[in-house]
């Protein structure tokens, strides 16, 4: 996605269906799963999902270098939540690769679900949400 030479743009809208791998509308809910759908289906959303990606290898990537040279960290305190049927671990463990930026421990917790972690697990991720901000609060 990330090489503007071949813009992803055009192959995927070209049939969203055949590029994007989404839970059932019974895992997501209806409402759900139709509005991922519509916004999936939506040029302008599909660039922006893309664009995101670019910023990933190139802005988002020299920001991270100039932090890391200065030495800088995030403060607050930090809560990763992690799919456990999705690929977050790609570039290696998630946990261990945010810790270095962060000033506090992370708060790590794996989520049964797919991508789609708060439609597919709210309660789940509900119950965490509120445990890291009352214990962090």
């Amino acid at each position: 996605m990330g090489q503007t030479d071949k813009p992803a743009e055009r192959v995927i809208c070209a049939d969203p269906e055949a590029w994007y791998r989404t839970p059932t509308p019974q895992i997501m809910g209806e409402g759900n799963h139709a509005d991922l759908w519509a916004a999936l289906r939506d040029p302008d959303v599909v660039h922006g999902m893309c664009e995101d990606y670019r910023a990933g290898l190139r802005a988002d990537r020299d920001d991270d270098a100039a932090d890391r040279v200065a030495g800088r960290q995030v403060q607050c305190p930090a809560l990763l939540l992690e799919s456990a049927h999705d690929d977050l671990d790609i570039h290696g463990d998630p946990a261990a690769i945010w810790q270095p930026w962060l000033a506090r421990p992370l708060q790590h917790r794996v989520i049964d679900s797919g991508h789609h972690q708060a439609e597919e697990a709210p309660d789940v991720v509900a119950d965490a949400l509120l445990e890291f901000v009352r214990d962090t609060g």
